[in-house]
């Protein structure tokens, strides 16, 4: 077992983790340090409306310089991460891809630009007052169509006798 650990131990990278609570930190601390992966982390802040809209006014020329030198390959990550993060607030397709094409294209500026407004937790409530409703009206379908069915029953019965 030993000669096996050691046969390996050249390929195993000596290296920790560290987590960043970045829901700790202010958009504009964050934006500090003017690198992409703070711009990955105000992504990865995305959750709520809320959050969209301050991003949105985050400086558009600060996002710009930092990306105007990414190199291709981590731009296409952020991007990656960008699309996962609006897929996930259930953005529309297209409209994510054309918020995706804008940091391809480097354009911060116009990122959010013509997002619609949304507030998913507004959705979510909407949602289910919406289903709550159908589900009584088809509980009140259900019996009115049994009330009516034992009423012809009867009439029924009545015409026989």
């Amino acid at each position: 077992m030993d000669k096996r650990k050691s046969v390996f131990a050249k390929y195993i990278p000596d290296f920790q983790y560290y987590l960043v609570p970045i829901c700790g930190y202010t958009n504009e601390e964050l934006l500090k340090n003017a690198d992409e992966i703070s711009v990955v982390m105000l992504i990865n802040k995305l959750q709520t409306s809320a959050d969209v809209k301050e991003f949105r006014e985050l400086p558009a020329k600060q996002l710009e310089t930092i990306l105007r030198d990414t190199p291709p390959h981590l731009l296409n990550i952020i991007v990656s991460i960008l699309m996962a993060s609006l897929l996930k607030m259930n953005v529309p397709v297209e409209e994510a891809e054309d918020l995706v094409g804008k940091v391809k294209e480097k354009k911060m500026a116009e990122l959010f630009a013509n997002m619609e407004h949304m507030d998913i937790q507004a959705e979510r409530r909407n949602t289910a007052e919406q289903r709550q409703r159908a589900e009584r009206a088809e509980e009140r379908a259900e019996q009115e169509k049994e009330q009516n069915g034992q009423r012809e029953w009867h009439c029924s019965v009545y015409k026989i006798l």
